[in-house]
């Protein structure tokens, strides 16, 4: 039978690395995450997929339910991860966090993938159009 040890110094400098690094508004490293705002907690569960260096990071609807300025913390978070070279899958059904965060987009309809958008490409517009199935090119499958 193996033993599991944790390091609790290292767990309180990634800890406080984190709270610092993400403007995270706690008590102090040992507050019940339940009691955080909505944003704040969205910090912490996106610091804890990043506490264990992953290549990829997968954020589903990750403003979902919060308010503007935690939206902005969690877009900044994003972006200082997109520079460092971080990938980042983005799933989000809101059409301006799609525009604003993304290098690249794609689209489905009817459980398809029916369209890739480049950077240059990417617009509300283009977005719902293709969400729809309406696509350049081609007519909608209804």
């Amino acid at each position: 039978m193996s033993k599991f040890f944790l390091n609790f110094k290292e767990e309180r400098k990634v800890t406080d690395h984190f709270i610092e690094a993400f403007r995270t508004k706690v008590t102090g490293r040992d507050q019940m995450i339940g009691s955080l705002s909505g944003g704040n907690q969205q910090k912490v569960v996106i610091a804890h997929a990043l506490s264990t260096n992953p290549k990829v990071l997968i954020l589903d609807e990750p403003t979902r339910g919060i308010d503007a300025a935690a939206r902005g913390d969690v877009y900044a978070i994003i972006e200082e991860l997109k520079s460092t070279g971080l990938a980042i899958l983005l799933i989000s059904s809101d059409m301006e966090e799609i525009v604003e965060l993304s290098d690249r987009a794609v689209t489905m309809y009817s459980g398809r993938i029916n369209k890739e958008f480049s950077k240059d490409e990417i617009s509300q517009d283009s977005l719902m159009a293709a969400a729809f199935g309406v696509v350049e090119g081609s007519e909608a499958i209804v």
